[in-house]
């Protein structure tokens, strides 16, 4: 009789053990799947408010802004944000840079825009400067006649640095 008792806890304990073990696995199996499943769906359900609020850029892309990283006699290589990389990053990362040259040819305006001092009708005060007035590590602006969306190296129509 005592034998068949403790076989009796014996079974139920066990009994237990599968049902908690089972329990835990099939929780995480769960909770794995429909992550998935919910990803999956969210990216596809959401991908139209997405696009509305964080539009991709043109594909034609004219002008862009960076910091002058170097320059010789007749370009200025400078670190822009990469315009394939639009999107918030929700993990706190940076995003991309990518690495631009702007070749200056005969007809290319280099100029300096000084918004803390403004002409008569409130326009910022414009000079003409030559490459050599830039400097490492100047916020520029540069525009271009040809697509430099996916382009490393271009020519310059023009490069305006910003002053406040």
């Amino acid at each position: 009789m005592q034998q068949n008792k403790f076989k009796v806890i014996i079974y139920v304990l066990a009994g237990i053990l599968i049902l908690v073990i089972g329990f835990i696995v099939g929780f995480y199996a769960g909770r794995q799947n429909g992550q998935a499943i919910g990803e999956a769906a969210g990216q596809s359900q959401y991908k139209a408010l997405v696009d509305l609020a964080y539009p991709a850029p043109a594909q034609e892309i004219h002008e862009i802004s960076g910091a002058v990283k170097s320059i010789t006699a007749n370009s200025v290589t400078f670190v822009a944000r990469d315009p394939n990389d639009y999107l918030p990053h929700t993990d706190g990362s940076p995003f991309r840079q990518i690495t631009l040259t702007a070749n200056t040819t005969a007809s290319t305006t280099i100029m300096s825009v000084d918004y803390s001092t403004l002409d008569k009708n409130g326009n910022p005060k414009t000079a003409t400067i030559s490459l050599n007035d830039l400097k490492i590590g100047q916020i520029i602006t540069v525009d271009s006649n040809a697509n430099i969306r996916d382009v490393s190296s271009f020519d310059a129509t023009v490069i305006r640095v910003v002053n406040h």
